[in-house]
């Protein structure tokens, strides 16, 4: 026969450890309940902000690719001032997206062909400024600002710009130019033991890019004859 199942007194139940445990979360959830439901809305309303958020970003991005997009068409049809005055809408407009980051990049680009060299060199400064290190633009816009630079005869700056190029070229595609072009700035401002160098390194490291070691070449000899 079955034993008879011993009666549990309420002091005994308690002090069940796992009744205990649901009624100190029962009581804990009664006195803090609120704040955490509060919390919980909080978190709820900062997620669906930050969705929303991400998606204005991909829609404002879209928007500015497909007028910088449009804008090109004009630059391929030579409509190039008419290009010029959309490009600076969109990266006005469109700060901080792709499309805004590019339209600035290429109205700096247009602004050097043309001869503007203070112009561009203040759209390049803006550019490295505002979107530094976000875009594989970043090399080439420090070279677009040297060499505003240095046709602004601001040597001394546009070598610094150079050597920058230099030291971040990693794959080396700028390198051996940037290397150059420091060489003629550092020539330029007097420091003639750093042009050297410069020149020098071309020579050495860069022996398949014949024309440009012989421009190397022909400025280390120049350069050695007026120091004699």
């Amino acid at each position: 026969m079955a034993r008879a199942q011993k009666r549990l007194k309420r002091k005994e139940i308690k002090q069940d450890p796992l009744v205990k445990t649901v009624a100190d979360a029962e009581l804990f959830f009664h006195q803090h309940g609120r704040k955490f439901m509060i919390a919980g809305g909080v978190l709820l309303v900062a997620v669906i902000v930050a969705l929303f958020i991400g998606s204005m970003r991909e829609s404002r991005n879209e928007e500015s690719m497909s007028l910088l997009s449009e804008t090109r068409g004009l630059i391929n049809e030579g409509k190039t001032e008419q290009a010029k005055t959309a490009l600076r809408g969109i990266s006005n407009d469109y700060s901080g997206t792709t499309g805004g980051a590019e339209a600035l990049f290429t109205l700096a680009q247009i602004n050097l062909e043309e001869g503007n060299s203070e112009k561009a060199a203040e759209q390049y400064e803006r550019f490295l400024e505002k979107y530094k290190g976000e875009y594989l633009l970043d090399l080439s816009a420090m070279d677009g600002y040297a060499v505003a630079l240095e046709n602004l005869e601001r040597f001394e700056e546009a070598a610094a710009m150079y050597d920058r190029i230099i030291a971040k070229d990693k794959m080396g595609h700028l390198k051996p130019f940037a290397l150059y072009k420091a060489g003629r700035c550092y020539r330029e401002i007097g420091d003639f033991e750093t042009a050297q160098a410069r020149f020098q390194t071309v020579i050495d490291d860069y022996p398949d890019l014949r024309n440009l070691r012989h421009d190397a070449e022909y400025a280390l000899a120049e350069l050695n004859f007026a120091m004699e």
